[in-house]
């Protein structure tokens, strides 16, 4: 595996175990699963509450504004293929 897919991956897993330990947990994932960021702001600048606390959380991961986005539509599949 290239470093570049282990980071991701390490990413996602953090993100996903993050999530799975907040009592609000399937609200989290409905909401990946079934809502879409502004088309002009995109997840790096959506200021949605879940959004938001996922941004406070990974905060210290060193995310760009780019890989946050990545990391927000990884997610939004892994809503879709795993938890709805």
């Amino acid at each position: 595996m290239s470093n570049l897919n282990e980071m991701l991956n390490n990413e996602i897993n953090f993100a996903e175990n993050w999530i799975n330990s907040q009592e609000d947990k399937k609200k989290i994932w409905l909401f990946f699963a079934t809502e879409e960021p502004p088309k002009d702001e995109g997840y790096s600048f959506w200021q949605h509450k879940y959004v938001n606390k996922l941004n406070i959380a990974t905060a210290c991961r060193g995310h760009s504004g780019s890989s946050f986005g990545i990391i927000m539509r990884c997610l939004q599949s892994l809503s879709k293929t795993k938890y709805y």
